[in-house]
């Protein structure tokens, strides 16, 4: 027969430790009582990094977050990861497994994608900070569907897609945002793309 638990106090002494005198204080250190950590407060959140804090203020004056709540912009900014690129370095590659994005917070970075028959990449975007990269992967779960560089040095906050898909459910504003940030950039993209089959149809037909 296994023995009963023992119940322990936030402090992480027992409870006989705060029985033993008048104060029902502990009689190890200077917890003013017994605190049960299963009816306890969450302890607080983890103070947001410099670099964290940047990105949240570059992402919170994206038109398209202004209906996203500052606590879950906050929550986005605390699951960030920062990364460095020097020039010319990849921050994602196309074809790749997608499983984060990146919140660009210095430097600027260049959108390329390789198309059946073309030598050369073609050139999508040109990124700036505030924006974001990799978010459509991070949604439908497909392989990149672009290569990145950066075009000089990069500072980005990679964030990866599990605590992204978590914030998803618990506020759609930040979806809807991400969304909305998807369907600025398929505008650009499909414009280049359409004027590059014309212009090489164009070609053939010569």
């Amino acid at each position: 027969m296994s023995a009963p638990a023992v119940l322990t106090c936030l402090c992480r002494h027992s409870f006989s430790a705060h029985s033993a005198g008048r104060s029902k204080g502990c009689s190890f250190c200077s917890c003013p009582g017994f605190r049960d950590p299963s009816v306890a407060p969450p302890p607080p959140p983890e103070p947001l990094s410099d670099q964290a804090i940047a990105a949240l203020a570059i992402l919170g004056r994206n038109p398209a977050f202004k209906h996203v709540s500052k606590e879950h912009l906050d929550e986005i900014a605390r699951h960030g990861h920062r990364r460095l690129f020097l020039p010319d370095a990849q921050l994602m590659e196309q074809g790749e497994r997608s499983d984060s994005l990146h919140i660009l917070v210095k430097g600027g970075a260049q959108v390329e994608r390789q198309l059946p028959g073309r030598p050369e990449p073609l050139f999508l975007a040109e990124l700036q900070p505030g924006d974001i990269v990799g978010e459509m992967g991070v949604l439908n779960g497909e392989p990149r569907s672009a290569t990145v560089k950066a075009l000089s040095d990069v500072e980005t906050l990679e964030i990866k897609a599990s605590p992204l898909k978590k914030i998803f459910q618990e506020d759609p504003d930040v979806l809807v945002a991400v969304m909305r940030v998807i369907n600025e950039r398929l505008k650009t993209t499909d414009d280049v793309v359409e004027l590059s089959l014309k212009v090489a149809l164009t070609q053939l037909a010569d």
